[in-house]
């Protein structure tokens, strides 16, 4: 382990995480495969004990824990299996609820023993104490597929404890993902890592667009936004309200996925690829085709490993019922991806919401009807297909950003007055940037850069380096991944 430890380690475009991951790389490219992994295991613990060496621990027990209940899976009796498998779900999930949502249902507890007459004094410091491990939303996700991915025999479960604990703390995707898969990530600590010409052009690639992404986009957006417009909507004109929430999405957008190509490069100087997490997602066309766009690896998790089995559950009990095993499942996927996030109303309303955009379209496959392809659709339905969707999306992700569902319903309110100022032309330019640079990767790729016309990549390059120089050379205080926080 580094003989030091940084403050700032954790904010990911810090010149202390430079430093950690030069010394990283230096003496990661001298040693064999095998010492590779124990050097990206002991990294991986320092960068997590430098922000907070309780987290450490938690991340210790949870992964000892989930290395166990692999090998008795995967050595158990059959009518075992299915209870070991159970217990390890609920035991994540209790340690996820247990860190995440105490200052949810602590209060709760709280005011029910008040009325009850009993004493609550015990329950009144108790969300003070507990502090959420960051990553734990990522890697408990992680570690309850890996338990399912060794009960459905489609991974083996591992011998090798350390490769196991890297697995789960692999410090590149520990802060915010993206979430990978033991049957995915684990042949990659196995097998022996080159990176070549390739592989490092993309990687360097990767990370001067999401420094791009993060340090100009997000942090210019996040500053020129009034951080309580939609709190305070009435004190604003509506254009300018229709302003603040698209430029709060394109911020979001940026921000995740900065981070995402931030640590894919960095990961891909380790000769370790990740999942990629988004997808150009302000081109969709529909809401199914936006969940595959759009934090991606999320999306995936929850579609195998929530939709399709509550799917196939309900067509075994009910196979009639058509309605129901199409609305079930859409349903509870949404509202757990909305308590995924975070415990509040206003959540649980965005989840519901878009649970019912996705069902809207399924519409036509409940009453046994062919849709069309969205590739095979006329240019102007796709058009209008995709101005529907981010409108219709937009409406949703008010709730997503407020505060309160009074405080959504307000800003929608507002929304009706219909009144008009002139708008910020900072954020203006900043979108359409942003928008343009989308536009180019759906056109030629992720690796645009490397992968388009000269002309395009020279240009790109140049604005790249220029961008990130006036960047420098500005007072604009770095700001954490919002991501970091769910």
């Amino acid at each position: 382990m580094l003989p030091f430890v940084f403050s700032d380690i954790g904010l990911l475009t810090s010149w202390e995480f430079v430093v950690f991951v030069a010394v990283a790389l230096a003496v990661y490219y001298v040693l064999p495969r095998r010492p590779q992994n124990l050097w990206l295991l002991g990294l991986s613990y320092a960068f997590y004990v430098a922000i907070a060496a309780t987290f450490a621990v938690v991340l210790l027990v949870v992964s000892a824990a989930n290395f166990a209940l692999g090998q008795a899976l995967q050595l158990g009796e059959k009518k075992e299996k299915r209870w070991l498998l159970w217990l390890g779900i609920i035991l994540n999930l209790l340690m996820l609820l247990y860190f995440k949502y105490a200052d949810f249902y602590v209060p709760e507890l709280r005011s029910l023993l008040m009325s009850l007459g009993l004493s609550a004094d015990g329950l009144a410091s108790i969300t003070i104490r507990i502090v959420f491990p960051i990553g734990m939303s990522y890697y408990v996700l992680e570690m309850i597929s890996y338990l399912v991915d060794t009960h459905r025999r489609q991974v083996t479960a591992t011998t090798n404890f350390a490769d196991f604990a890297l697995y789960a703390a692999y410090f590149p995707k520990m802060l915010s993902g993206p979430i990978e898969r033991a049957k995915t990530f684990l042949p990659k600590l196995a097998e022996p890592r080159v990176v070549d010409n390739q592989l490092m052009t993309r990687s360097l690639m990767l990370l001067v667009l999401g420094l791009v992404r993060k340090t100009i986009f997000a942090d210019l957006l996040i500053v020129l936004i009034p951080p309580n417009f939609i709190g305070a909507a009435d004190a604003f004109a509506t254009s300018d309200l229709v302003l603040y929430i698209v430029a709060s999405c394109v911020f979001l957008y940026n921000d995740f996925a900065g981070y995402t190509n931030i640590v894919r490069g960095i990961s891909g100087l380790f000769g370790i690829e990740l999942t990629r997490n988004f997808d150009t997602p302000f081109f969709i066309r529909n809401f199914t085709e936006g969940w595959e766009r759009w934090h991606i690896s999320l999306s995936r998790w929850l579609r195998d490993y929530v939709y399709f089995p509550l799917s196939r559950a309900l067509l075994r009990r009910n196979p009639k019922a058509r309605a129901l095993n199409i609305i079930a499942p859409s349903m509870a996927t949404m509202i757990i991806s909305a308590l995924w996030h975070q415990v509040s109303l206003s959540m649980l309303v965005w989840g519901s919401m878009n649970g019912i955009y996705l069902l809207s379209e399924r519409l036509p496959t409940i009453r046994g009807r062919t849709v069309t392809p969205l590739q095979e659709r006329p240019i102007w339905r796709q058009v209008v297909g995709n101005a529907l969707t981010l409108t219709v999306g937009l409406t949703a992700f008010v709730f997503f950003t407020a505060d309160s569902i009074a405080a959504a319903l307000m800003f929608l309110g507002n929304m009706l007055n219909l009144s008009m100022a002139a708008p910020d032309g900072r954020i203006l330019v900043i979108m359409t940037i942003s928008l343009v640079l989308d536009a180019l990767q759906r056109r030629w790729g992720e690796f645009v850069f490397v992968q388009g016309p000269r002309l395009v990549q020279a240009s790109l390059l140049a604005g790249a380096a220029l961008i990130l120089l006036l960047r420098a050379l500005t007072d604009l205080q770095a700001t954490p991944f919002i991501y970091q926080g769910f």
